[in-house]
């Protein structure tokens, strides 16, 4: 038998722990560092929308597009006769909603629209109000009109009992109160904007009742 001496084994003992230390030391994972998401290429770093750096895409051909439930005819709308209405419950607005060119009102860079709605007859709740691309899930903006915008949210109430009164635009603003333009009615004009064509809804909803409309967008 060999004998090995009392010290070699010391020296061995040392070099086997060693070995074990660097091992252990190998097999430990660094945490992966959280970094926060840069801004989308539509929301600006303070969380409105950014300028566009193209113009949209023509609107697209293949929207399943919806209508508003209802529509509505009154005589007199304050100065206005034989006045058209679409919409449902207690919302309306003037006009269609199919397709909407942005190059008329806005520019390339701030594709904004102008929507003039109703509120009644005789209703005195809020109204909210949601636009949603239908490809991507995200909602455009509703603004104060301003090139670039003064405001933006991406979810507007509307409310009668605050707005009284017509009061013009105002920077900063994102819903222009017109006041009643008629007996148990309240009016404001919108102004929304788009960061991108597509085929988009209108969601209005208020206590108790919800409608969409589906309709085109592009320049």
């Amino acid at each position: 038998m060999i004998r090995i001496p009392l010290r070699a084994w010391v020296y061995i003992m040392i070099f086997l722990l060693l070995t074990s230390c660097s091992s252990a030391s190998t097999a430990v994972t660094s945490t992966p560092t959280t970094r926060a998401p840069a801004p989308s290429a539509t929301t600006s770093a303070q969380g409105g929308p950014a300028p566009l750096t193209t113009p949209l895409a023509p609107p697209p051909l293949d929207c399943p597009l919806q209508a508003p439930p209802e529509k509505k005819h009154l005589d007199r709308l304050g100065l206005n006769t034989d006045v058209q209405l679409v919409g449902g419950g207690p919302f309306w607005l003037w006009g269609t909603l199919d397709t909407i060119h942005l190059a008329s009102i806005g520019t390339d860079k701030w594709p904004i629209d102008k929507i003039v709605v109703e509120v009644g007859p005789d209703y005195d709740q809020s109204v909210t109000l949601r636009l949603r691309n239908q490809q991507t899930d995200t909602l455009a903006w509703w603004t104060d009109g301003e090139t670039p915008p003064g405001a933006a949210t991406q979810v507007l109430v509307l409310d009668p009992q605050t707005d009284n009164e017509s009061v013009g635009n105002i920077p900063g603003v994102p819903n222009i109160p017109h006041g009643s333009p008629g007996a148990g009615w309240k009016e404001w004009g919108t102004f929304p904007l788009f960061t991108s064509a597509g085929c988009y809804a209108l969601e209005v909803s208020w206590a108790g009742g919800f409608w969409q409309s589906v309709f085109a967008v592009g320049n």
